[in-house]
């Protein structure tokens, strides 16, 4: 509470700045087209407390916003891409996607080589030896979001504050060739992300830029004792499938991710009290400015997120205890 008028201030600050500042001078210095990939981006990382809003496709004839789903256009898009950079190094020809490429250990296509990233169960971005981000997988399953905008920024430019100190001191470490690798682990309860940095270097032993891979590592830390016959895991589809978000009244109460946390409340006051036992995060509904901007966007969904379960964990909790409460 004490802390909530600096937060207040803060908050008028950086819209004050927005709407004078950067807003009219954005209107100035970006053209229309760079708007809509920059919307684009938008979409791919979320928006805080509201929906996604209405694509912007701005105001040409001729411009029109991309789908951020993946598609088979955006796959041949991509493939041209990287066609047209192999093609700029001498690499390639008049290939296409299906042409086979010699690489160091192999023959592979363009094709291939795009699915294996589409399919690899390891997130990775490259930073060249200029700090500059050139690539990065982009799955289903990513574990942090990343934008299409970051491709070409200097890294320092895309990390926050409280982070960049760390992460300059991994790049230069590596430059100057004192260390190889940096790894992290970040216990989030039902997660554990293990995140290693990779110098990479030529035969040469020169410095050519940083491999990050990242990895949700929980199962694997899991296993016990020895596989050695095949075993479909049929078992681990079952309970994919029991995971799924319900759909429509899957129990008397009508409950669903999409349910929002305050007409619960209000139904059954007491639940807010119980929250607050299931997670410290669930403090913030004893909180009336807090809860009031909330009650109108959190769904169980949000919630969920908010105080790290699983969002079919969290309305088991809330039938169970709603039934108890009967």
């Amino acid at each position: 509470l004490e802390a909530q008028p600096h937060v207040i201030h803060l908050v008028y600050d950086i819209l004050s700045k927005e709407r004078d500042v950067l807003y009219p001078t954005s209107l100035k210095l970006i053209s229309d087209e760079e708007f809509v990939s920059m919307r684009i981006s938008d979409d791919e990382i979320g928006y805080c407390l509201i929906e996604n809003p209405p694509s912007y496709k701005g105001t040409g004839e001729n411009t029109a916003s991309k789908s951020v789903q993946s598609s088979p256009e955006n796959e041949k898009e991509l493939l041209s891409d990287l066609q047209a950079v192999l093609r700029k190094h001498g690499i390639l020809g008049g290939n296409t996607p299906q042409t086979l490429l010699d690489v160091t250990t192999g023959k592979i296509t363009l094709e291939q080589i795009n699915l294996i990233y589409k399919h690899l169960q390891v997130d990775l971005s490259f930073v060249d030896e200029n700090d500059e981000v050139r690539f990065y997988t982009d799955t289903k399953h990513r574990i942090f979001p990343r934008s299409a905008g970051v491709i070409g920024r200097k890294v320092q430019n895309c990390h926050p504050r409280e982070s960049l100190h760390m992460v300059e001191a991994i790049i230069n470490a590596f430059r100057k060739g004192e260390q190889d690798t940096a790894e992290f682990w970040l216990d989030k309860g039902d997660k554990f992300i293990y995140i290693l940095f990779t110098a990479l270097r030529d035969e040469q032993g020169n410095y050519r830029g940083t491999l990050e891979s990242m990895q949700e590592v929980a199962h694997i830390r899991s296993l016990k004792g020895s596989r050695r016959l095949l075993q479909w895991d049929d078992d681990h589809a079952a309970k994919n499938r029991a995971n799924q978000p319900s759909q429509g009244n899957g129990n008397r109460h009508g409950i669903t991710p999409q349910t929002m946390i305050a007409r619960l409340i209000e139904q059954y006051p007491a639940l807010k009290d119980y929250m607050v036992t299931l997670s410290p995060e669930f403090e913030k509904l004893n909180n009336p400015a807090i809860f009031n901007t909330m009650k109108e966007i959190a769904t169980l969904e949000v919630v969920s997120q908010v105080g790290g379960f699983e969002v079919e964990e969290l309305m088991k909790k809330i039938i169970t205890f709603i039934d108890n409460q009967s």
